[in-house]
């Protein structure tokens, strides 16, 4: 059983949910939503309260009156917290929620610390509980298939029938996500935007996690671990530069012999095709060994006085566009 809140009408249409008991909690961790922000009593047993922020917002988008109410409600629902003053309550979103098989029933932890906040709830404010618990609806969702409450279909109190406008993450795709996401600092869940940043080596490991989990199919997943990665660019990474089957030695001679043959082939082009016949090498690779190395056309003396005066003029006109300096340079 898991029972649905709605907010204070003046803060939006948000629907605050818990389970019944501990064990709908269990299900509750598994089978969240990326804009789940989960609630707890700090250091005390209590109810673990979710509130569903709308698609695209973030932890920070939670506004003041919106954050009473679930503090509130969480503090409601504990046993110990309910009869204090000056409670902490801590919050996170759901993919910081960290669940290893050693913890109890009900237990969590965090994948990344820094991404707790906490917030003092001096006292129960009964006018705030006992407007919650008007709204409450009581309901068996399907949490396996996403049926946690939102906001498009009606219910007889108007709550939210099951569904969301994003997708489920479910199982083992949901715990590597929330780990993947909690590594790298990602709070939210915006649309991804290409970045012209170098990758660090922290983004390089979890690429590399990523790969193995998905087995190297699904890159957009694989993009869902990173706040601001595509994937085309975590695609080109692991490519380019992170595929340990990746050849970065010397040429052999072997190598050099199918590129020529290639090349007769295909022609100075389709290297991507090309690089099919070099385990181990990409596109990019063959066609910088044969630009640089085995085109026959290219010079391979000294240069000449004429040559470097050609260069010098040339430069002067087009800087450092070495493609187009190359054009009064033939075979070099």
């Amino acid at each position: 059983m898991v029972l649905y809140f709605k907010a204070r009408p003046e803060v939006g249409d948000y629907t605050i949910y818990m389970g019944l008991d501990k064990h709908e909690n269990e299900e509750l961790i598994k089978y969240g939503f990326a804009e789940d922000i989960w609630f707890h009593v700090d250091k005390m047993s209590s109810a673990h309260v979710y509130l569903r922020l709308n698609k695209n917002q973030t932890i920070d988008d939670i506004s003041e009156g919106l954050l009473e109410d679930c503090a509130q409600l969480v503090k409601a629902n504990s046993i110990q917290g309910n009869k204090v003053n000056n409670v902490d309550v801590v919050y996170t979103p759901w993919y910081n929620l960290k669940k290893t098989p050693s913890m109890d029933v009900g237990q969590v932890g965090f994948h990344n610390s820094k991404m707790v906040r906490t917030v003092r709830v001096e006292k129960r404010v009964n006018e705030i509980v006992n407007r919650l618990n008007k709204t409450k609806v009581e309901r068996n969702p399907d949490l396996k298939d996403g049926r946690v409450g939102s906001s498009s279909a009606t219910t007889p109190d108007g709550m939210g029938e099951a569904s969301s406008s994003t997708s489920l993450i479910d199982g083992s795709d949901c715990d590597f996500l929330r780990q993947q996401q909690a590594l790298h600092g990602r709070i939210t869940g915006p649309k991804r935007r290409s970045t012209k940043g170098q990758w660090t080596p922290e983004e390089d490991e979890i690429l590399c996690n990523a790969v193995h989990h998905y087995h190297g199919k699904n890159w957009k997943k694989i993009a869902e671990c990173f706040p601001d990665r595509t994937d085309v660019q975590c695609l080109h990474r692991w490519q380019k530069v992170l595929n340990p089957a990746l050849v970065k030695g010397p040429w052999s001679k072997e190598e050099d012999e199918i590129i020529i043959e290639m090349v007769n082939k295909f022609g100075p082009k389709k290297w991507s095709t090309i690089s099919q016949a070099l385990p181990g090498r990409i596109g990019k690779q063959c066609r910088e060994r044969w630009h640089n190395h085995l085109n026959p056309a290219i010079n391979k003396d000294a240069w000449t006085q004429e040559e470097e005066i050609a260069l010098i003029h040339a430069h002067q006109i087009y800087g450092n566009k070495w493609a187009e300096l190359t054009k009064f340079l033939p075979g070099r």
